[in-house]
């Protein structure tokens, strides 16, 4: 483990060097004719851009708390699950016991679903950005098919998986659907609000919005915990572990159906409008 942090962190100092080397800020110059601000000015200016935020924030942050509640599940439980649930072993039990070594089983079997997730990752998010930016077809489309497969694998896994690992690694690497459309495709909807708002000259607020979405996340990590915490306080825990995926399940499904009915009309798109006016349809 200390060998992977290191590894990660010298890769990011790697980035952020580079990012130095190559980038170029402009320095904001203040107009000394502006008039003056008070110490509230931020603040009250943050509040207008929550304020005049459009209703597609609030739902996309509704929806990003739902399936957070189901990636949590697998990001934070699927190693237990694995080894307690699947494999049926025992992390305390003493060294060489079979108890022990099925636990580690599992633990492997998890590592490979693991690598197996960031492969899909990958290709996943690099289908999504060419069908968002080679076609017409709305950002919901997309992103709600990718939460109803994790609502599926979350299923599967409460139900079906039982004691196969390789059925779980199956599983486990799809897991990895709604994660992908929730970085992929909300925070871009955002983005693109934005750009449209300051277009019309409204105050907007990109950064508060991101971590509006990025609050939703942590929201939803901690739901998920509590949950774990309140079934585990009734059964043990490779009992409860499954009982997490049905939670996660229906989250997601609550997720999904609510990704359906995002507003993500493009711009300039008026419902009114079913035909150019330069249409005629008099011959």
């Amino acid at each position: 483990m200390f060998e992977l942090m290191f590894g990660i962190c010298a890769f990011n100092a790697i980035c952020v060097g580079i990012q130095f080397l190559v980038a170029r800020e402009k320095p904001l110059k203040r107009d000394p004719d502006a008039p003056k601000q008070s110490a509230c000015a931020p603040v009250l200016s943050v509040v207008d851009a929550v304020a005049g935020s459009p209703r597609l924030l609030y739902h996309l942050a509704a929806v990003q708390c739902l399936v957070w509640i189901g990636n949590t599940a697998w990001n934070l439980y699927a190693g237990q699950w694995f080894g307690n649930a699947v494999y049926g072993g025992d992390e305390k039990e003493p060294e060489g016991s079979e108890l022990k070594i099925a636990y580690e089983e599992g633990i492997s079997a998890f590592t490979w679903g693991g690598q197996g997730k960031a492969v899909l990752q990958l290709i996943s998010a690099l289908l999504i950005i060419g069908i968002l930016l080679n076609t017409k077809i709305r950002p919901r489309l997309v992103y709600a098919p990718c939460i109803f497969v994790g609502l599926v694998v979350s299923i599967l896994a409460a139900f079906f998986v039982g004691h196969s690992g390789t059925f779980a690694i199956v599983v486990m690497i799809f897991s990895v659907m709604p994660e992908t459309g929730s970085f992929a495709i909300p925070f871009g909807l955002v983005a693109t609000l934005n750009k449209r708002a300051e277009e019309e000259g409204k105050p907007v607020s990109t950064a508060l919005q991101m971590a509006l979405l990025n609050c939703c996340v942590t929201i939803g990590q901690q739901i998920c915990t509590m949950s774990l915490a309140g079934i585990e306080a009734h059964m043990d825990l490779a009992t409860a572990l499954p009982c997490v995926f049905i939670v996660a399940g229906v989250a997601q499904a609550f997720g999904g159906v609510g990704a359906l009915f995002l507003d993500d009309r493009p711009d300039g798109y008026d419902e009114s409008e079913s035909f150019s006016e330069s249409d005629d349809y008099s011959d």
